[in-house]
């Protein structure tokens, strides 16, 4: 129609429908590896992803595969932005500020920082980190806060990497 551009059918049953996937005996952790897993494909592989992950945007099908709808939000992410992102992850695994802080710093453009307040704002998002178990940090939680900070400093952050700030959040949400 004028309204609604559509390709193909597919077969399932969306995310939201809790009761009809449980009928079906579906096995949602599956489902939440099969999306998660998906996106990080899509981004670190392809470069390209699916940048509004909401449940009614995935579709269950049979198998616990899962399949996305509505590519109307997307994020793009070149070579150079898959390595400051992979950066900046691991800085939050090993809880390290200046790591976060350096690729910060090398993914924003240039603006006028107060480098020590900046370092100063990461390290008290990091230091709570410190006593906890790589499998207890919620990493949307870490990236919106680092997100926050950027925004504060005025950093300005490619906007393909606040779209992935925006789809890990979705998605972790998803998943709880």
């Amino acid at each position: 129609s004028e309204r609604v551009l559509t390709l193909e059918f597919i077969e399932g049953i969306g995310l939201h429908d809790i009761k009809q996937i449980k009928s079906k005996k579906l096995d949602f952790n599956k489902i939440i590896n099969n999306t998660f897993d998906a996106v990080m494909t899509q981004v670190f592989v392809h470069g390209i992803f699916h940048a509004d992950p909401h449940p009614g945007n995935i579709i269950v099908r049979h198998d616990n595969s899962i399949a996305f709808v509505d590519f109307g939000i997307v994020g793009y992410f070149d070579d150079n932005l898959k390595n400051k992102c992979i950066d900046l992850l691991y800085g939050i695994a090993e809880q390290d500020e200046d790591i976060i802080l350096e690729t910060l710093m090398s993914m924003g453009m240039e603006t006028d920082v107060d480098y020590e307040q900046l370092k100063s704002d990461i390290a008290f998002i990091i230091q709570p980190l410190q006593d906890s178990s790589l499998k207890d940090i919620r990493i949307s939680k870490v990236l919106e806060e680092i997100l926050d900070i950027a925004l504060r400093h005025e950093l300005r952050v490619p906007a393909s990497f606040v779209l992935f700030g925006k789809t890990i959040i979705t998605l972790e949400g998803v998943a709880l």
